[in-house]
C-alpha cells in the first residue's frame, strides 16, 4: 500500500498539472515591435536545377543559371538615382503601410501594389482559446489568397517622373479590421513583393551589395 506521503505528493503534482493547463497562455511578446521597413531590389526568376549552366566566382562556387531573367521585363530603374522602400507600422491598434519608389523607367501610368507574405497570430479567436490562434497559412502567403488582396492593399500609380508613392491604412485598404487594438495580434512579416498590376513581380524585399 502506498504511504500517505506518496499519496499527498502525487495529489499535489496532479493539482499542479491541472492548474498549469488551466492557466496556459500565449508566450509573452516584446514590449514594443511596431514597425517593419524593407528596401526593395529587382525580382528575378528562380534558377531551376535543370537549367544550371554556370557558377558564381569566389572561394565558394555556387551553381547558377545564366543569363539572369528579371521577373518583370517591362519596368526598369534608373541606375544611379532610383530607390525603393516599403514601411508597415502599427499605430493605436491599426496597421499603416507606405510605399515609395523613385526613378522607374518604362511603366509610367501603371499601378504597383505591395504584397506581404505574413503569418498572423491573435488572441481574438472564436474558440476563446487562451493560447490564441494562428491564421490558416494559405490566407497570408504570397502564393495563396494574398494575390486577391488579403495581404496587400498598398498601391500607387507611377507618375510622369517615374515616381510611385502611397500611404494608406491597411484596415481601410482591405475593407476590414484585420488588426484591432487589444487583440494582442502578432504579424510575422516575410517576403514583401511589389508587382505591376497585370504583370510580373517587379521588386522584392532585399538588399544590394555593390
Amino acid at each position: 500500500m502506498l504511504s500517505k506521503k506518496l499519496i499527498v505528493a502525487a495529489s499535489v503534482l496532479a493539482i499542479g498539472a491541472m492548474a498549469s493547463t488551466a492557466t496556459a497562455q500565449r508566450p509573452e511578446e516584446p514590449k514594443k515591435a511596431n514597425k517593419v521597413s524593407a528596401t526593395l531590389v529587382r525580382s528575378y526568376d528562380a534558377c531551376e536545377i535543370g537549367s544550371v549552366n554556370d557558377t558564381t566566382g569566389g572561394a565558394l562556387a555556387l551553381s547558377a543559371c545564366a543569363p539572369s531573367v528579371p521577373a518583370d521585363t517591362t519596368c526598369s530603374l534608373e541606375a544611379v538615382k532610383s530607390s525603393a522602400k516599403v514601411d508597415i507600422k502599427e499605430k493605436k491598434g491599426a496597421l499603416e503601410g507606405s510605399l515609395k519608389v523613385t526613378k522607374i523607367i518604362g511603366c509610367e501610368g501603371e499601378e504597383l501594389c505591395a504584397e506581404v507574405d505574413a503569418r498572423v497570430t491573435t488572441d481574438n479567436c472564436t474558440s476563446g482559446d487562451p493560447e490564441g490562434c494562428t491564421v490558416w497559412e494559405t490566407l497570408t502567403e504570397l502564393n495563396g489568397l494574398s494575390a486577391n488582396g488579403f495581404a496587400s492593399g498598398i498601391c500607387c500609380t507611377i507618375d510622369s517622373k517615374g515616381n510611385c508613392k502611397a500611404k494608406i491604412g491597411l484596415n481601410e485598404a482591405l475593407g476590414s479590421a484585420v488588426i484591432v487594438a487589444g487583440d494582442n495580434t502578432s504579424v510575422t512579416i516575410g517576403r514583401v513583393t511589389l508587382a505591376r498590376t497585370g504583370g510580373g513581380n517587379f521588386l522584392v524585399s532585399g538588399l544590394l551589395s555593390r
